[in-house]
């Protein structure tokens, strides 16, 4: 059963948003997309759904995109652009036959998941057990719920139609799992019984999925006249939830090389080698959380240098600047403190004596960059304020 302490050493909340009306931790997936279609085609782009690709290729400086439509009618276009925004499916990646980077990723997780309806109140749960610290400094219910067991995680995701996105993230994902999902799932939730109470009276929306590996990348993002979106290019895990973030950076990139003036084959050629190196960085972030799992108090300062991260690009997003790449990948003074800092953390894993002296050494050298007191030893693991204000611009060192 879970339990926590006064000082709250077996949790922690971390405020993501500045307000609920600005909040982004709970956007279902299919919405989303078909909300930013709908933008696109009030803004003139041309449509078609219902399609499976059938042939893509080229010609000079031309692309062909051939695809049989939704009633079975065959239908070509032609561009001076591609864009591949299939995501796993990497239709471009097959097409070019592209290398792939699959076994430079340290983080080799795989899921278990559903969508339920009916799933109890974690705080509720929680209160009825004598414990009211989940709901400071904001609803735990409200936000991305990462409960960790041995080993792994479980995410639940609640959106506002009662459905919950449940999924458990281990590195053992494998045949047996994929066989047997439901019963895969009962026996990974057999020694918890807070998280079974709570998915008591939930029933499934959709079945079982598994994904024994989610982490992939291709070995190249863009090239002359044609481009991945980021989570094309590569995905590592759901840890941080990264990927719509990342891909609508991505956008905002592709935009700008698409609307200049002239073609610059180098920026294409850049965007490309900065995607890759970005999902690379973020394998190394999720990675270095992941591998300390079962060591809380590491875990918690492992998921601080994400934060420390993320505070750091959005500080750039609001003056418009994308230039520090995804999670400030080419913030190049923050990005080696944070490089140290992820080996230190396997360093006092690996010895704890050192773990007191090197926890101290992180705070030191991130205190420059930490603007929402991320390692103040008396913060107790609640934080309200760590989102950029999203109206204003700032800089960050």
């Amino acid at each position: 059963v879970f339990a926590d302490t006064p000082d709250h050493a077996a949790s922690l909340l971390v405020a993501a948003s500045a307000t609920d009306d600005e909040a982004d931790t709970h956007w279902l997936r299919a919405d989303v997309d078909a909300l930013l279609f709908r933008q696109a085609l009030v803004r003139g782009a041309i449509g078609r759904e219902g399609c499976a690709v059938t042939a893509v290729d080229r010609d000079g400086d031309r692309w062909g995109v051939t695809w049989t439509n939704a009633s079975g009618a065959v239908e070509r276009a032609t561009s001076a652009f591609v864009i591949d925004a299939t995501g796993g499916g990497g239709l471009l990646g097959r097409v070019l036959g592209l290398g792939r980077l699959d076994h430079a990723l340290s983080n080799r997780t795989g899921a278990i998941f559903t969508h339920v309806r009916g799933v109890a109140s974690w705080d509720a749960l929680e209160r009825e057990a004598g414990n009211d610290s989940t709901t400071t400094p904001f609803r735990s219910d409200d936000a991305a719920q990462h409960h960790l067991i041995a080993g792994a995680w479980v995410w639940m995701l609640r959106f506002a139609n009662d459905v919950c996105s449940v999924g458990i993230v281990a590195r053992d994902i494998d045949a047996t799992d994929t066989a047997d999902p439901d019963g895969a799932f009962r026996r990974r939730l057999a020694a918890y019984p807070s998280l079974r109470r709570m998915l008591a009276d939930a029933a499934p929306v959709r079945p079982l999925a598994v994904i024994p590996r989610m982490s992939r990348l291709w070995g190249q993002a863009s090239g002359p006249g044609w481009a991945f979106l980021p989570t094309t290019a590569g995905f590592v895990d759901p840890l941080h939830s990264t990927g719509i973030a990342h891909t609508l950076q991505g956008v905002v990139r592709l935009a700008e090389l698409l609307l200049a003036p002239r073609r610059d084959e180098s920026a294409w050629l850049a965007y490309g080698r900065d995607v890759v190196d970005e999902v690379r960085w973020i394998d190394r972030l999720v990675g270095t959380a992941t591998a300390l799992i079962d060591d809380f108090p590491l875990f918690t300062l492992a998921c601080h240098l994400y934060f420390v991260a993320t505070i750091a690009c959005e500080r750039g997003l609001a003056g418009l600047d994308t230039d520090r790449g995804f999670l400030a990948a080419r913030d190049g003074p923050l990005r080696a403190a944070l490089e140290a800092a992820c080996g230190d953390l396997g360093r006092a894993a690996a010895d704890p004596s050192k773990r007191q002296a090197t926890c101290a050494a992180i705070r030191d050298r991130l205190a420059p960059w930490d603007r929402a007191g991320l390692f103040n030893p008396h913060a107790g693991n609640r934080y309200a304020h760590t989102a950029a204000t999203k109206a204003t611009s700032a800089t960050a060192p």
